[in-house]
């Protein structure tokens, strides 16, 4: 089960992990962007599919869409995931080539990984992602019978100018946050809620961002998405996350 306690370990260019317990407030919001297109099989959960390890009861959760494809405008960014107790992830990321079918950038990482959420930043020592290209980024855990992989997809876009603009006048990481999110931009939003120092409240940020994304992989009448697609154990899953129910 989720431990409740809070503890923060803040690395560059490696795992950090965030444990919360908190009372969700309305600090941060997160939209998600109009064009939402679906992602493509690859991205779909693999191995264990009850959730877990059954003998570990290990819940793997990535955070952020699954549903459709999430946006970033950082040739760095940050990938951010769940576990419910410590065991070893192996991380690989993937770039679509021109006919669709995901090419794995460099070699697969092991990351030690603690109770709660668990975040990995791509060290930027390293050529950068590309802006208009299509990613996959996975997270594995080892259980007795399979692996459970989880993953999701990404687009890197341009810095839109007016979002620019209104983040050269603020210096303030709840303000960056929201704009973020408010923007469509799933993975910056999360890394700078992520950044905030405890006197910005950074559970009660997160926490509205996970709900938020929970929401926005319910099923929607107005949204194109195939409803089939819709994966109500993992919406529940982030509720939890962010409610800390358990």
């Amino acid at each position: 089960m989720i431990n409740q306690t809070l503890n923060t370990r803040v690395v560059t260019g490696c795992v950090v992990t965030l444990l919360l317990a908190i009372t969700p407030a309305a600090i941060a919001d997160y939209v998600p962007p109009p064009d939402q297109k679906p992602p493509t099989t690859y991205s779909k959960s693999g191995g264990v599919r009850s959730g877990g390890c059954p003998q570990d009861k290990i819940l793997l959760t990535v955070l952020a869409p699954k549903r459709y494809v999430g946006k970033t405008t950082s040739s760095y960014p940050t990938f951010a995931w769940f576990v419910s107790n410590s065991s070893p992830v192996e991380f690989r990321l993937f770039q679509f080539d021109p006919n669709g079918k995901p090419k794995q950038i460099g070699e697969k990482l092991s990351l030690p990984s603690s109770p709660g959420i668990n975040k990995y930043s791509l060290p930027n020592n390293q050529p950068g992602l590309v802006v208009g290209q299509k990613y996959l980024w996975q997270v594995s855990i080892k259980c007795s019978q399979s692996d459970l992989i989880e993953g999701a997809e990404f687009t890197v876009i341009q810095m839109p100018s007016t979002l620019s603009s209104q983040l050269s006048t603020t210096k303030d990481g709840l303000k960056k946050v929201e704009l973020y999110g408010q923007a469509g931009l799933w993975y910056n939003a999360l890394e700078e809620a992520l950044k905030l120092t405890e006197d910005k409240n950074p559970k009660k940020a997160i926490a509205n961002l996970l709900q938020d994304l929970a929401k926005s992989e319910e099923p929607d009448a107005k949204s194109q998405l195939p409803k089939e697609e819709v994966d109500q154990k993992r919406i529940n899953n982030l509720k939890q996350i962010a409610n800390y129910s358990m």
